[in-house]
């Protein structure tokens, strides 16, 4: 099956013929210092993600963090990895980890 996206925001088509499953998105980046984290999560639910998740942890370098999100495709969580990196948010690249996981509604 050849999947394009013609719209960064739309959830991936190859994964809504997936029943039971969503497209789940795991963003971990270095952060300066917390109060990053509105920035994040601001720019993560301006690209269309539902935010599942967040954890922040301290670390020598500043804030090691963990953001997981569902309602966007694959393609716009890396553009968001991107716009972060770009905008300051983070310090150096967020990483993307790419999931599919059982429907909330569809687990018993």
């Amino acid at each position: 099956m050849l999947v394009t996206d013609t719209d960064p925001a739309e959830p991936d088509a190859w994964a809504q013929g997936l029943p039971g499953l969503d497209l789940m998105h795991d963003l971990r980046c270095q952060a300066a210092d917390f109060s990053a984290i509105a920035g994040i999560v601001g720019a993560a639910a301006a690209a269309g993600a539902a935010i599942d998740a967040v954890r922040a942890d301290r670390s020598a370098e500043g804030v090691q963090m963990r953001c997981r999100m569902l309602g966007i495709s694959a393609p716009a969580a890396r553009a968001l990895a991107e716009t972060l990196e770009r905008e300051g948010w983070t310090a150096g690249r967020a990483q993307i980890e790419h999931m599919m996981i059982a429907r909330r509604s569809s687990v018993r």
